[in-house]
């Protein structure tokens, strides 16, 4: 289940407030709601074939972080590690086909203070 929400409904059925998700030609991504079910939340990416819409592939975040795609870069999705209390996030790459990811980038220790603000 995705996260979304916000006040704009047509239907019954909320048209704002997705976040955590990309799409290529083929393909839309988007990241799943936090497990909670252990001590500390994670989620998935989950890839979905824009011709049938069906399910394509799973990928896990990194052990005991959240992951969301916030777009695509060079046939890659690209994802946004949220932080921890105690560990900064980053900036992943995802390849199209699933698997591990890869850092792009990784925010400085000490910054997750000021991310944790970010998508409130």
């Amino acid at each position: 289940v995705a996260d979304c929400g916000g006040t704009f409904a047509i239907f019954g059925q909320k048209l704002e407030g997705c976040t955590g998700v990309a799409a290529d030609a083929n393909t839309f991504y988007m990241a799943t709601k936090p497990d909670t079910t252990g001590s500390t939340g994670t989620n998935k990416v989950v890839a979905f074939d824009l011709n049938t819409g069906k399910p394509k592939w799973t990928a896990p975040a990194p052990a005991q972080r959240t992951v969301r795609p916030i777009g695509m870069d060079a046939g890659k999705v690209v994802l946004y590690l949220e932080p921890r209390y105690d560990k900064a996030g980053a900036i992943l790459t995802l390849p199209p086909t699933g698997g591990a990811t890869s850092v792009l980038l990784q925010h400085p220790e000490g910054t997750n203070r000021i991310e944790n603000g970010f998508f409130g």
